[in-house]
């Protein structure tokens, strides 16, 4: 039995876009749309590449994300702080890419449950041959293709601050101010952050 939808497998592109992210999010609440939105990010240099092509690229990835997002998540995200427009960027992400948010929930999540901080290509690896089964745009991946998923991902898990300075996974640190918003937007939205810790946590331990 196959899956219904199919996995969207365009995020070959960079990391997380932060600051580009918030700058993109200012332009729509300025009143931009969409279009308008993609090409200011190019023309008015918020998104900045030596290639005009790798910058529109950019550029697209980033509105595709932030149209995952609600009009009011999209204003938290300029007025958050950069620990919660990290967490907000993040959330785009998975709600666009069913297949992070998968590897998140199912890889993640169950290894820190486990007490266990360990994560290497050959875990992704692994979970790709099982996604494979069951999605056919998955069995079709080619090495390079796989590889370049696989260093994207990893890259974005760093910047999300999902990997520890010794380099292990580790739960993500959620502050209470976005934890709260969570919960009054899209509390299922918290799968996205395993074994999540919020600023309270932290200081009652």
């Amino acid at each position: 039995m196959a899956y219904s939808s199919r996995y969207r497998l365009s995020f070959s592109t960079g990391g997380l876009f932060v600051q580009e992210s918030v700058g993109a999010a200012r332009l729509v609440l300025g009143g931009c749309d969409w279009d308008e939105t993609e090409k200011l990010l190019v023309a008015r240099q918020i998104v900045s590449y030596n290639a005009i092509s790798s910058g529109k690229r950019v550029a697209r990835e980033i509105v595709t994300r932030l149209k995952s997002l609600s009009s009011e998540e999209i204003e938290f995200l300029v007025n958050a702080d950069r620990e919660d427009q990290i967490c907000v960027v993040w959330q785009s992400i998975c709600r666009t890419y069913e297949i992070i948010a998968d590897f998140v929930a199912e890889d993640l999540e169950e290894r820190l449950r486990s007490f266990r901080n360990d994560l290497a290509a050959v875990d992704f690896e692994a979970f790709l041959d099982r996604k494979a089964a069951w999605h056919p745009e998955v069995a079709n991946l080619n090495e390079s293709t796989r590889s370049k998923l696989r260093q994207v991902l990893f890259r974005m898990l760093r910047e999300a601050d999902f990997f520890s300075k010794t380099g292990g996974l580790q739960p993500a640190h959620l502050s209470a101010t976005f934890l709260r918003f969570l919960e009054r937007h899209r509390p299922s939205d918290i799968s996205a952050f395993p074994g999540a810790i919020t600023s309270q946590n932290r200081k009652a331990g």
